[in-house]
């Protein structure tokens, strides 16, 4: 009985170096490089996307006041947003072209980097 004052602080001491570690290792990792920034546009959006089927509707019914040329670039085999709505996308949004990476998923822009800045740079002229 007269060592568990001792082992209560051990175990104390322990924790709070233990969580002290934790604290520096994520300050050298500094996971934030890791994570794209969001702008507060991308927020707003994301934010009130609460289920899957909700994130195909959000900007749906605005696509037509899309007032300027538009590239859709698109991996064919995107795991989160299908190539078919790129597809029905550019049936609504006026002077629209699509652009699909056959081979590719979510992150064509970084997968393809060098095909996707030629697909933007010959949109652009």
């Amino acid at each position: 009985l007269m060592s568990i004052p001792a082992l209560i602080h051990s175990l104390g001491v322990l924790t709070i170096t233990l969580l002290r570690g934790i604290k520096w290792l994520a300050e050298q990792l500094n996971p934030a490089e890791f994570i794209m920034p969001l702008s507060p546009a991308s927020v707003t959006v994301g934010g009130s996307i609460t289920t899957f089927r909700q994130q195909s509707l959000v900007l749906k019914n605005r696509l037509a006041e899309i007032a300027v040329p538009t590239l859709l670039v698109w991996g064919a085999k995107d795991p989160i947003v299908p190539v078919s709505q790129a597809y029905q996308a550019a049936m609504v949004i006026p002077d629209c072209q699509v652009k699909v990476f056959e081979n590719r998923g979510h992150n064509v822009h970084r997968d393809e980097l060098k095909q996707f800045s030629n697909a933007v740079t010959g949109f652009l002229g």
